[in-house]
């Protein structure tokens, strides 16, 4: 079993505020892990530990050396790009050719069900559309670690459920060998 993701006796406060303390977390390659809890416990604050945005006050936090992708709670698209070029962008910083790049992100906007919308710009998406893009542009840069801080807020039930779906089924898809 190859571990990821490891907190060890992190701590991390935010001015008088103890969000963690003392927190121990093991996360292994190819496991799928939910944080849940209400509003204010820490959960973006670990995502945001992970991926380094912040440091903890004590203890460590140590990641793997693999790619890691970040869907937001809010979709934080190019408001000047179109939803495709919002996907594609991630094939072009990869050194794809425009074309290519473009066909690839019409296939992960058609998979997260918004074929049609692909000259939309966000303002003139809905949240859940929005939020759609931004998951397909997060599974299009192939993560190793998908990072997730409540993608489906801004969604109806159903469309939450058809989506949970598909997610599992890309992540299936996309799961890497064990490298044990």
């Amino acid at each position: 079993m190859w571990l990821v993701i490891t907190f060890e006796n992190v701590r991390k406060t935010f001015d008088s505020l103890v969000v963690l303390d003392d927190l121990d977390l093991r996360v292994a390659e190819n496991e799928i892990v939910g944080i849940v809890g209400p509003s204010g416990v820490g959960k973006t604050t670990i995502l945001k530990l992970i991926t380094r945005i912040i440091t903890p006050d004590s203890g460590q936090v140590t990641v793997a050396d693999v790619h890691i992708g970040y869907v937001f709670q809010e979709p934080r698209l190019l408001p000047w790009r179109t939803a495709l070029d919002n996907v594609a962008v991630i094939f072009r910083a990869q050194g794809v050719g425009k074309d290519e790049a473009r066909r690839a992100a019409h296939s992960w906007l058609e998979r997260v069900g918004l074929q049609g919308f692909e000259d939309y710009h966000p303002a003139e998406l809905s949240g859940g559309m929005a939020q759609r893009v931004s998951l397909a542009r997060a599974f299009a840069a192939e993560p190793r670690i998908l990072l997730m801080d409540e993608p489906f807020s801004n969604m109806d039930l159903d469309l939450k459920t058809s989506l949970i779906g598909m997610l599992q089924k890309i992540a299936r898809e996309q799961r890497p060998p064990s490298s044990t």
